[in-house]
Protein backbone atom coordinates (compact mmCIF):
# COMPACT_ATOMS: atom_id res chain seq x y z
CA UNK A 1 0.00 0.00 0.00
CA UNK A 2 1.17 3.54 -0.65
CA UNK A 3 0.47 6.69 1.38
CA UNK A 4 -3.08 7.94 1.64
CA UNK A 5 -4.24 5.29 -0.83
CA UNK A 6 -3.86 2.69 1.91
CA UNK A 7 -6.01 4.85 4.20
CA UNK A 8 -8.69 5.26 1.55
CA UNK A 9 -8.76 1.51 0.97
CA UNK A 10 -9.06 0.83 4.70
CA UNK A 11 -12.01 3.21 4.89
CA UNK A 12 -13.66 1.56 1.92
CA UNK A 13 -13.35 -1.82 3.53
CA UNK A 14 -14.64 -0.55 6.88
CA UNK A 15 -18.07 0.62 5.72
CA UNK A 16 -18.91 1.76 9.27
CA UNK A 17 -19.12 5.56 9.74
CA UNK A 18 -18.47 7.15 13.10
CA UNK A 19 -21.17 9.32 14.62
CA UNK A 20 -20.96 12.97 13.66
CA UNK A 21 -18.50 12.46 10.81
CA UNK A 22 -20.82 11.53 7.93
CA UNK A 23 -21.53 14.35 5.51
CA UNK A 24 -24.66 14.60 3.41
CA UNK A 25 -24.54 15.18 -0.31
CA UNK A 26 -27.03 16.14 -2.96
CA UNK A 27 -26.37 14.19 -6.13
CA UNK A 28 -27.89 14.72 -9.57
CA UNK A 29 -30.62 12.15 -10.39
CA UNK A 30 -28.35 10.43 -12.93
CA UNK A 31 -25.31 10.18 -10.64
CA UNK A 32 -26.20 6.56 -9.86
CA UNK A 33 -28.64 5.56 -12.56
CA UNK A 34 -28.93 6.62 -16.23
CA UNK A 35 -32.13 8.23 -17.43
CA UNK A 36 -32.71 5.32 -19.82
CA UNK A 37 -30.80 2.18 -20.86
CA UNK A 38 -27.45 3.35 -22.31
CA UNK A 39 -26.58 2.46 -25.87
CA UNK A 40 -23.56 3.14 -28.06
CA UNK A 41 -24.39 5.80 -30.65
CA UNK A 42 -24.88 4.74 -34.29
CA UNK A 43 -21.68 6.57 -35.33
CA UNK A 44 -19.48 4.44 -33.05
CA UNK A 45 -16.78 3.07 -35.39
CA UNK A 46 -16.23 -0.09 -33.26
CA UNK A 47 -12.50 -0.20 -33.99
CA UNK A 48 -10.54 -3.29 -32.94
CA UNK A 49 -11.13 -5.35 -29.79
CA UNK A 50 -11.66 -4.37 -26.18
CA UNK A 51 -9.51 -5.93 -23.45
CA UNK A 52 -9.95 -5.23 -19.73
CA UNK A 53 -7.31 -5.96 -17.10
CA UNK A 54 -6.82 -4.96 -13.49
CA UNK A 55 -4.86 -5.53 -10.34
CA UNK A 56 -5.43 -8.71 -8.37
CA UNK A 57 -7.58 -6.79 -5.88
CA UNK A 58 -9.66 -3.70 -6.61
CA UNK A 59 -11.58 -2.06 -3.79
CA UNK A 60 -15.32 -1.82 -4.32
CA UNK A 61 -15.40 -3.56 -7.69
CA UNK A 62 -13.66 -6.09 -9.91
CA UNK A 63 -12.62 -6.24 -13.53
CA UNK A 64 -15.19 -8.99 -14.10
CA UNK A 65 -17.98 -6.74 -12.76
CA UNK A 66 -16.88 -3.86 -14.99
CA UNK A 67 -16.63 -6.13 -18.04
CA UNK A 68 -20.09 -7.52 -17.30
CA UNK A 69 -21.53 -3.99 -17.23
CA UNK A 70 -20.18 -3.14 -20.67
CA UNK A 71 -21.13 -6.53 -22.07
CA UNK A 72 -24.70 -6.52 -20.77
CA UNK A 73 -25.37 -2.79 -21.17
CA UNK A 74 -23.72 -2.11 -24.51
CA UNK A 75 -23.49 -5.57 -26.05
CA UNK A 76 -19.70 -5.33 -26.30
CA UNK A 77 -17.49 -8.39 -26.60
CA UNK A 78 -14.95 -7.77 -23.84
CA UNK A 79 -11.95 -9.99 -23.15
CA UNK A 80 -10.70 -10.05 -19.55
CA UNK A 81 -6.99 -10.70 -19.02
CA UNK A 82 -5.44 -12.20 -15.87
CA UNK A 83 -4.69 -9.64 -13.19
CA UNK A 84 -1.34 -7.88 -13.14
CA UNK A 85 0.87 -7.41 -10.04
CA UNK A 86 1.51 -3.92 -8.59
CA UNK A 87 5.23 -4.47 -9.26
CA UNK A 88 4.65 -3.46 -12.89
CA UNK A 89 4.54 0.12 -11.52
CA UNK A 90 7.83 -0.04 -9.60
CA UNK A 91 9.56 2.46 -11.91
CA UNK A 92 6.57 4.82 -12.00
CA UNK A 93 6.36 6.09 -8.41
CA UNK A 94 6.72 9.83 -7.84
CA UNK A 95 8.09 11.24 -4.53
CA UNK A 96 4.55 12.33 -3.60
CA UNK A 97 3.31 8.72 -3.78
CA UNK A 98 1.53 9.12 -7.10
CA UNK A 99 2.09 7.11 -10.24
CA UNK A 100 3.63 8.88 -13.22
CA UNK A 101 1.06 7.79 -15.76
CA UNK A 102 3.50 7.60 -18.70
CA UNK A 103 5.90 5.33 -16.81
CA UNK A 104 3.05 3.30 -15.36
CA UNK A 105 1.60 2.58 -18.79
CA UNK A 106 5.08 1.72 -20.10
CA UNK A 107 5.48 -0.82 -17.31
CA UNK A 108 2.05 -2.25 -18.01
CA UNK A 109 2.79 -2.48 -21.74
CA UNK A 110 6.00 -4.43 -21.02
CA UNK A 111 4.04 -6.79 -18.77
CA UNK A 112 1.24 -7.40 -21.30
CA UNK A 113 3.49 -7.87 -24.31
CA UNK A 114 2.28 -7.59 -27.89
CA UNK A 115 -1.49 -7.39 -28.27
CA UNK A 116 -2.62 -6.87 -31.85
CA UNK A 117 -5.65 -4.78 -32.78
CA UNK A 118 -6.80 -4.11 -29.20
CA UNK A 119 -7.75 -1.27 -26.90
CA UNK A 120 -6.66 -2.08 -23.36
CA UNK A 121 -8.61 -0.66 -20.41
CA UNK A 122 -6.50 -1.22 -17.27
CA UNK A 123 -7.75 -0.51 -13.74
CA UNK A 124 -5.79 0.43 -10.63
CA UNK A 125 -6.55 1.79 -7.15
CA UNK A 126 -3.30 3.79 -7.08
CA UNK A 127 -3.32 7.55 -7.61
CA UNK A 128 -2.27 8.84 -11.04
CA UNK A 129 -0.16 11.91 -11.84
CA UNK A 130 -0.24 13.54 -15.26
CA UNK A 131 2.19 16.36 -16.02
CA UNK A 132 0.28 17.86 -18.93
CA UNK A 133 -3.22 18.69 -20.07
CA UNK A 134 -4.67 19.00 -16.60
CA UNK A 135 -4.60 22.03 -14.32
CA UNK A 136 -4.86 19.88 -11.22
CA UNK A 137 -1.90 17.66 -12.06
CA UNK A 138 -3.82 14.47 -11.35
CA UNK A 139 -6.40 12.53 -13.30
CA UNK A 140 -8.85 9.68 -13.29
CA UNK A 141 -7.20 8.18 -16.36
CA UNK A 142 -4.38 8.55 -18.86
CA UNK A 143 -3.65 6.95 -22.22
CA UNK A 144 -0.66 6.06 -24.35
CA UNK A 145 -1.31 4.36 -27.67
CA UNK A 146 -3.76 1.49 -27.18
CA UNK A 147 -3.52 1.38 -23.36
CA UNK A 148 -5.71 3.46 -21.06
CA UNK A 149 -4.99 3.34 -17.32
CA UNK A 150 -7.94 4.26 -15.08
CA UNK A 151 -7.68 4.92 -11.35
CA UNK A 152 -10.44 4.75 -8.74
CA UNK A 153 -8.29 6.53 -6.11
CA UNK A 154 -9.98 9.94 -6.51
CA UNK A 155 -13.40 8.53 -7.37
CA UNK A 156 -14.02 7.91 -3.67
CA UNK A 157 -15.26 10.52 -1.23
CA UNK A 158 -12.38 10.54 1.23
CA UNK A 159 -14.19 12.99 3.54
CA UNK A 160 -16.75 10.27 4.24
CA UNK A 161 -16.02 7.17 6.27
CA UNK A 162 -18.72 5.23 4.44
CA UNK A 163 -18.29 5.00 0.70
CA UNK A 164 -21.21 4.19 -1.57
CA UNK A 165 -19.80 1.36 -3.67
CA UNK A 166 -22.56 1.81 -6.24
CA UNK A 167 -21.53 5.45 -6.67
CA UNK A 168 -17.90 4.42 -7.07
CA UNK A 169 -18.85 1.91 -9.76
CA UNK A 170 -21.05 4.45 -11.54
CA UNK A 171 -18.19 6.94 -11.70
CA UNK A 172 -15.84 4.28 -13.02
CA UNK A 173 -18.34 3.15 -15.65
CA UNK A 174 -18.73 6.72 -16.91
CA UNK A 175 -15.00 7.40 -17.04
CA UNK A 176 -14.39 4.12 -18.85
CA UNK A 177 -17.30 4.75 -21.23
CA UNK A 178 -15.70 8.08 -22.14
CA UNK A 179 -12.39 6.38 -22.92
CA UNK A 180 -14.14 3.70 -24.97
CA UNK A 181 -16.01 6.44 -26.81
CA UNK A 182 -12.71 8.12 -27.66
CA UNK A 183 -10.70 5.07 -28.68
CA UNK A 184 -13.06 2.28 -29.72
CA UNK A 185 -15.78 4.53 -31.16
CA UNK A 186 -13.65 7.43 -32.42
CA UNK A 187 -16.01 10.08 -31.00
CA UNK A 188 -15.08 13.68 -30.27
CA UNK A 189 -15.08 15.05 -26.73
CA UNK A 190 -17.32 17.98 -27.55
CA UNK A 191 -20.55 17.00 -25.82
CA UNK A 192 -22.50 18.97 -23.21
CA UNK A 193 -21.70 18.59 -19.47
CA UNK A 194 -24.27 15.80 -19.05
CA UNK A 195 -22.73 13.72 -21.84
CA UNK A 196 -20.30 10.81 -21.54
CA UNK A 197 -18.35 12.66 -24.25
CA UNK A 198 -18.11 15.99 -22.41
CA UNK A 199 -14.91 17.90 -23.06
CA UNK A 200 -13.20 17.74 -19.66
CA UNK A 201 -13.48 15.84 -16.39
CA UNK A 202 -11.48 17.11 -13.43
CA UNK A 203 -13.33 16.21 -10.24
CA UNK A 204 -15.75 13.51 -9.11
CA UNK A 205 -18.67 15.96 -9.31
CA UNK A 206 -18.06 16.15 -13.08
CA UNK A 207 -18.61 12.39 -13.28
CA UNK A 208 -21.75 12.66 -11.15
CA UNK A 209 -23.25 15.20 -13.56
CA UNK A 210 -22.97 12.76 -16.47
CA UNK A 211 -25.97 10.77 -17.64
CA UNK A 212 -24.50 7.51 -18.97
CA UNK A 213 -27.35 7.37 -21.49
CA UNK A 214 -26.21 10.70 -23.01
CA UNK A 215 -23.60 10.07 -25.72
CA UNK A 216 -23.80 13.38 -27.62
CA UNK A 217 -20.31 14.08 -28.92
CA UNK A 218 -20.53 17.11 -31.17
CA UNK A 219 -21.14 20.84 -30.72
CA UNK A 220 -24.69 21.47 -29.58
CA UNK A 221 -27.05 23.96 -31.32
Amino acid sequence: MRGWTAVAIALLLCGCPKKGTQKTRTLPPTALWPSRPPRLPPDCARKGRLVFVGMDRLVGTSVDEVARHFSETYGLAVEVLPSYPPTVFDAAWEPNQQLNVDKAIAGLAAHLGTLADVWVMALTHFDLKIDKRTELGFAFSGRHGPITLLSIARMTDTNDLQVDVRLLQSRLFKQMARQIGTTYCGLARKGPPTSVMRETIQVAADLDSIDEADWRSGPQP
